[in-house]
C-alpha cells in the first residue's frame, strides 16, 4: 500500500498554491466578535471595522467599539470615511451614524422612509450620497443639511454608488447618473442586456472603479450565475467569466493597485484585468467567507469574514509553500543549483519543488525517521537523504541508486569533490575519499572523533570548517589545524558556519551573538548591542553583499557594506522564528521551519515604515497610573516616571524606529529598543524639563513631536531657603539659649534663697509645734496631776506619771530636730500624748489606735509632728466640754496607689460650731496657734514634696445636732531610709 501511495506521488506532479503568510486575529485577540462586514482606515492610521457587534476601532495594540444610546440593534455595515476624518455607518434600521472626537453621533433616521431596505452610502467632495432602491439623498456634510432627494420611481436597478475621480455616480431610472446644479444628469445608459439579465432575475451587483474611465460591474443571481461589464471611455464591453468564480458568492471588488480582489464565499480571489481579459491570479485564504479587504498605509492587507474573524496579510511577497497535511516540520533544505528544491520534513517525507512551475513532488524514501540532511552531489546530480540510520539516494530522475555514503546521524555534509565528501555527524566529524565504483571502500582524511554541529568548505582555499561540541576548528588543504576562538572569551560554539563574498568567516552562537573573522582572527563580535534582534542565532546565510540572520525574536538581513540591519518578524509575516534551514535560489530565500517552508522576495519584502503620528497613552508616577497630562509635578525624592506610547498600524511598535530626549537634562536623541513602548525614568533631578518623543521613518524623516513638561522639585530639607531659615534659627536657638541660661541660673540662684527661706521657716514651724506640744497648759496640767499623787502620797503613780512625762518631753526634743520619722514612732508618741491627757480627764477618756495596713508600720517614713495638733485639737475643743463617756479613735490606712498613709481622727465631742461658740465666750489667756502652724507647714512640705499631703475636716451630725468632727490627714510617705 505504501509503495502504491509513493508511485502515485511519483508520478503525479501535486500543484500547490503559494499562500502569502496571514495574521489570523479573533476574539482571543480582543476583536469583541468573529463577524465583520467592513473594514477602512483613517488618516490617523486607525483601522476600523463594521461588524455583527456594532463599529469597532483597532489602533495597533487595542480595540475599542462604539455605540449610541439611540441605537437600534448592533449590527452595522457600509463603512466609510469622510475628509474631517469621521467614520460613517449605517445599520438596518436606517440609522446613519458617524464618529468623531471619540464619540458616536447619529446623523439621520430613515427607518421610515427606507421601509426596511438596507441603503448603500458613498462620500465625495464633503458630501454624503444615501442610495437604495426607494431614492437617492445627497447630504453636504458641512452643513449637514439634505441638498438633494431623487426617487428612484419605476427602476429595476440600483447599483452601489460609484466614486470617480471627479464624481459620484449613482442609479437613477435604470441608467448611471450624477449631481450637477442640484439635479440629476445622465452620465452613461446602461448596456440593454446587463438591463435584460437584471430583469430576469434577483440579482445583487457590485461595481468598482478602475481608473482611467473605466467600471467594472458584476452581476450575480441566487444562482451563482454571474454577468461581467465593462465600460471603457463610455463603450461597454462585456467580460468573460473567470471558471474559478464559478459556484463561489461574491460579496465585494476592489481595485488594489493594479489588481483586482474579490472577497467571496470561498475565499479572496486575486486578479488583474489585462487587455479587457480578467485573469486569474491566486486564491488567498481558501474556503474563507470573506467579505471586505483594504490595502493600508503600511501594505498590509486586512480581510474581514462572517464567522473567522480578521486577518491581516502583513506581506504578499512573503509566502508557504504548502506541503500535505501530516507531514511534520520541514526541518532541512537543499537545491540543484538551479530552481529546484528539496524539503526533508520531522516525519521522514521527502520533496521537490519546483520555483518556476510551482509544483510540488512527493518523493519516494525509505525511511520513516527525521530527516537530518539532504546532500546533493553535483557531479552525478544526485541526493541523498539522510535518516538518521537510514540513507536513500535518489538520481536525476529520483530513482533509487547507490548510497553516496553510510554514515548515520549526519547533521551537515557537503560533496567537496568527485571523489570526497565532508560530513558532521552526532559523534565524529569527517573528509571521506572513495572510489567512483566502489563507493562502500571508504578511505578518511579527516576523521574527528566527537560529537559535531556542523561543517564549511571553502571552494577557493579548500579550507575546511568544524564546529565541534567543545571547539571550532579549521584545517587547511595541508591538513593544518587551526582553533579558532576569541581571545577575550574562549572557546566558540557555533550551530551555523558561512563565509561572504569578501572572505569573511561568519560563526552564529546559541546565546552569544555573531562572530566575524578575518585571517583566522575575531574581527568584530556583534550582539543586540549592535542591532542583532537576540544573541541566540539559529542560522545564518551569506547572500552577496547581505547576511541573513535567523534569531528567536525575528529574521534580519545584514548589509555587509554599512552594518545595517533589516527586521522581518511576525508583524511583517515571518510565520516562525524556529528556522532549522535556509537556501536561496534566485531573487528568493527559503526558509524551513517549525510552521513549514516559507520564501520571501529578497527585495520586495522589506516594507518601509512611516509613522503618521505618535502620542502618549498612559503615565505612572512611583508605580502608580495617573491621569494623562500635557505637565507634572514631581518631588525629587519620587520621581520615579514611566510613560507608555503608541502609533498606530500593526507594525507600529515592532517595525517604527522611536527617539526620545528629555531636554533641559540632555539634548541627545536615544533610540528605544524595537518591541519597547514605554520610556521609564528610575529618577531625575531636581529641575524643568520637557520630555520629547517622535517617530522616525526608514528614511530618516522625523515625525512630530509628542511632549509633556516636568518639573522635579526638591524636598525642602535640599532648598537653600531652609538651609538658610536652619542656621537662622540655629543662631536664634543659641542666643536664646544663653539668654535661658542666665535666667535660670539667676532663678536658680532664687529658688535656693527661697528654699533657705523655706526651710527657715520650717524650723520655725517645728518649734512653734513643738511649743504647741508643751504649751504651759498642758505642762501645768502634767505636773498638777503629779504633784496631787504626791500630796495622796502614791508615790508609784506620780513617779511613773513623771516617767511618761519626761519620756514624751524627750520624744518631741528629739523629733523636733528630724526631718522624717517612721509611722510606728508617730504612733508611740501619740500613745504616750494620749495616756497622760487619759490621766488628765480622770479615766472618762476612752481612745483607739487602729492600725490597717499591708505592711509594718515601721516601713514608712512621714513628716514629723503633723498628727499630735489635731488630736489635742479634738480633745481641747471637742472632747472638753461635754459630759459622759469621751470617745477618740485614730486609725492608720495606706493607700498603694498614690503612696500615702491616711490617718483619720474621730472623736464624739461637741463639734466646731459649739466649740467656737464656747471659745468666744472665754476670756483668752491662751493663744492657739498649733493647728494653723500644721497648716503653714503642710503648704511648706508641698512645695518639696512630689507629692502634696491634704488635710480634710469633716463634721458629724445626728440629725441637727453635732456628734463630733472627723479629721482625715492624707500624708506622703517614702520607704527610704
Amino acid at each position: 500500500m505504501k509503495v502504491v501511495i509513493f508511485l502515485f506521488f511519483i508520478l503525479c506532479n501535486l500543484s500547490t498554491a503559494q499562500q502569502p503568510v496571514s495574521i489570523h486575529l479573533t476574539e482571543k485577540d480582543g476583536l469583541p466578535d468573529k463577524e465583520f462586514y467592513g473594514v477602512i482606515e483613517d488618516s490617523k492610521g486607525f483601522l476600523w471595522f463594521a461588524g455583527n457587534k456594532g463599529l469597532t476601532r483597532f489602533d495597533g495594540e487595542n480595540y475599542k467599539t462604539f455605540s449610541h444610546p439611540e441605537k437600534r440593534g448592533l449590527s452595522v455595515f457600509e463603512i466609510h470615511v469622510d475628509q474631517q476624518d469621521r467614520i460613517w455607518c449605517v445599520n438596518i434600521s436606517g440609522q446613519i451614524f458617524y464618529v468623531q472626537n471619540d464619540e458616536m453621533v447619529l446623523f439621520k433616521d430613515l427607518q421610515n422612509d427606507l421601509k426596511g431596505n438596507l441603503p448603500e452610502l458613498a462620500i465625495y467632495d464633503h458630501q454624503l450620497v444615501v442610495s437604495s432602491y426607494l431614492f437617492v439623498r445627497v447630504f453636504d456634510l458641512k452643513t449637514n443639511f439634505e441638498i438633494k432627494e431623487i426617487k428612484n420611481t419605476n427602476t429595476d436597478i440600483a447599483l452601489k454608488p460609484l466614486i470617480t475621480e471627479d464624481k459620484v455616480v449613482f442609479t437613477y431610472r435604470n441608467d448611471l447618473y450624477t449631481l450637477g446644479n442640484n439635479k440629476p444628469q445622465l452620465w452613461c445608459n446602461l448596456p440593454k442586456d446587463l438591463k435584460a439579465f437584471n430583469r430576469a432575475r434577483d440579482v445583487i451587483d457590485l461595481t468598482t472603479y478602475i481608473g482611467k474611465d473605466r467600471t467594472l460591474i458584476i452581476y450575480q443571481n441566487n444562482n451563482q450565475e454571474k454577468f461581467i461589464e465593462l465600460l471603457d471611455h463610455n463603450t461597454w464591453k462585456q467580460i468573460s467569466v473567470p471558471d474559478v468564480l464559478d459556484g463561489v458568492r461574491i460579496i465585494q471588488v476592489k481595485k488594489i493597485a493594479d489588481d483586482i480582489w474579490v472577497c467571496t464565499s470561498k475565499g479572496v480571489l486575486l486578479m488583474q484585468l489585462i487587455d479587457d481579459v480578467l485573469i486569474y491570479k491566486n486564491t488567498l485564504l481558501d474556503d474563507v467567507f470573506s467579505t471586505d479587504i483594504i490595502k493600508d498605509r503600511d501594505d498590509n492587507h486586512w480581510v474581514t469574514t462572517t464567522s473567522n474573524g480578521i486577518f491581516v496579510l502583513p506581506n504578499i511577497h512573503i509566502e508557504t509553500i504548502k506541503l500535505p497535511e501530516n507531514t511534520g516540520d520541514s526541518r532541512v533544505l537543499e537545491t540543484n543549483g538551479n530552481e529546484t528544491l528539496y524539503i526533508g520534513t520531522s516525519t521522514g517525507a521527502a520533496f521537490q519543488y519546483d520555483l518556476e512551475h510551482k509544483s510540488l513532488e512527493q518523493l519516494n524514501i525509505n525511511g520513516t525517521r527525521a530527516v537530518s540532511e539532504i546532500i546533493y552531489d553535483p557531479y552525478r546530480e544526485q541526493k541523498s537523504f539522510l535518516q538518521d540510520i537510514e540513507v536513500t539516494t535518489l538520481g536525476k530522475n529520483n530513482s533509487i541508486v547507490s548510497n553516496l555514503i553510510n554514515f548515520s546521524t549526519v547533521k551537515k555534509g557537503h560533496v567537496i569533490s568527485p571523489d570526497s565528501i565532508m560530513i558532521v555527524s552526532s559523534n565524529s566529524a569527517n573528509v571521506v575519499n572513495y572510489k567512483a565504483q566502489e563507493r562502500d571502500n571508504n578511505e578518511y582524511t579527516i576523521n574527528i572523533l566527537k560529537r559535531g554541529y556542523t561543517c564549511y568548505y571553502d571552494p577557493i582555499t579548500q579550507d575546511k570548517y568544524f564546529a565541534m561540541i567543545d571547539e571550532f576548528l579549521k584545517i587547511n588543504s595541508n591538513g593544518k589545524r587551526t582553533l579558532l576562538k576569541d581571545k577575550n572569551r574562549g572557546s566558540i560554539i557555533t550551530g551555523s558556519i558561512d563565509m561572504d563574498n569578501r572572505s569573511h568567516l561568519w560563526a552564529a552562537t546559541f546565546n552569544n551573538g555573531l562572530f566575524e573573522f578575518k585571517n583566522d582572527e575575531v574581527i568584530k563580535k556583534w550582539s543586540e548591542e549592535d542591532g542583532l534582534l537576540s544573541n541566540n542565532i539559529n542560522k545564518i546565510k551569506a547572500d552577496g553583499d547581505f547576511l541573513w540572520i535567523t534569531t528567536d525574536r525575528g529574521i534580519q538581513r545584514l548589509s555587509l557594506k554599512n552594518n545595517t540591519f533589516k527586521n522581518l518578524t511576525k508583524q511583517d509575516g515571518i510565520p516562525s522564528y524556529s528556522i532549522n534551514d535556509i537556501k536561496i535560489i534566485n531573487n528568493y530565500v527559503l526558509f524551513a521551519s517549525n510552521a513549514g517552508v516559507f520564501k520571501i522576495d529578497r527585495e520586495l519584502t522589506f516594507k518601509n515604515f512611516n509613522p503618521i503620528e505618535v502620542y502618549f497613552t498612559a503615565v505612572e508616577i512611583n508605580n502608580k497610573k495617573v491621569a494623562l497630562q500635557s505637565s507634572y509635578q514631581l518631588p525629587q525624592e519620587e520621581s520615579q516616571f514611566q510613560i507608555t506610547f503608541n502609533s498606530n498600524g500593526l507594525r507600529a511598535m515592532t517595525s517604527g524606529n522611536y527617539e526620545y530626549r528629555l531636554s533641559g537634562l540632555f539634548e541627545q536623541w536615544k533610540r528605544i529598543p524595537k518591541g519597547t513602548n514605554n520610556i521609564n525614568f528610575t529618577t531625575i533631578p531636581q529641575g524643568n524639563y520637557t520630555l520629547q518623543l517622535r517617530a522616525v521613518d526608514t528614511d530618516g524623516k522625523t515625525s512630530d513631536l509628542e511632549e509633556v513638561m516636568l518639573e522635579v522639585t526638591l524636598p525642602f530639607y535640599k532648598e537653600n531657603w531652609f538651609w538658610i531659615a536652619v542656621m537662622l534659627l540655629s543662631i536664634t536657638g543659641i542666643v536664646f539659649y544663653y539668654r535661658w541660661k542666665l535666667r535660670f541660673r539667676e532663678s536658680e540662684k532664687n529658688r535656693q534663697l527661697l528654699t533657705l527661706q523655706k526651710e527657715k521657716e520650717m524650723v520655725n514651724l517645728k518649734l512653734e509645734n513643738l511649743r504647741s506640744q508643751m504649751n504651759p497648759h498642758f505642762v501645768f496640767n502634767a505636773l498638777n496631776s503629779i504633784q496631787e499623787y504626791i500630796l495622796k502620797n502614791q508615790r508609784e503613780m506620780a513617779g511613773d506619771y513623771l516617767g511618761k512625762f519626761a519620756d514624751l518631753i524627750r520624744t518631741y526634743l528629739d523629733h523636733s530636730v528630724k526631718g522624717r520619722i517612721t509611722l510606728q514612732e508617730e504612733i508611740d508618741s501619740l500613745n504616750m500624748y494620749l495616756e497622760l491627757e487619759q490621766l488628765r480627764f480622770e479615766e472618762r477618756l476612752q481612745y483607739t489606735i487602729v492600725i490597717n495596713m499591708e505592711e509594718q508600720p515601721d516601713h514608712f517614713l512621714i513628716p514629723t509632728m503633723l498628727i499630735q495638733p489635731y488630736v489635742e485639737n479634738a480633745l481641747k475643743h471637742g472632747l472638753l466640754h461635754i459630759e459622759g463617756e469621751r470617745l477618740l479613735t485614730i486609725k492608720f490606712t495606706q493607700d498603694l496607689e498614690q503612696h500615702r498613709i491616711i490617718c483619720t481622727v474621730d472623736d464624739n465631742g461637741v463639734g466646731r460650731e459649739k466649740s467656737k461658740e464656747i471659745q468666744s465666750k472665754r476670756i483668752k489667756l491662751h493663744k492657739s496657734f498649733a493647728t494653723k502652724a500644721t497648716d503653714d507647714r503642710i503648704s511648706l512640705l508641698n512645695y518639696v514634696l512630689e507629692k502634696e499631703a491634704s488635710i480634710e475636716t469633716t463634721d458629724k451630725f445626728n440629725g441637727d445636732k453635732a456628734t463630733g468632727t472627723l479629721v482625715t490627714i492624707k500624708i506622703p510617705y517614702t520607704t527610704e531610709e
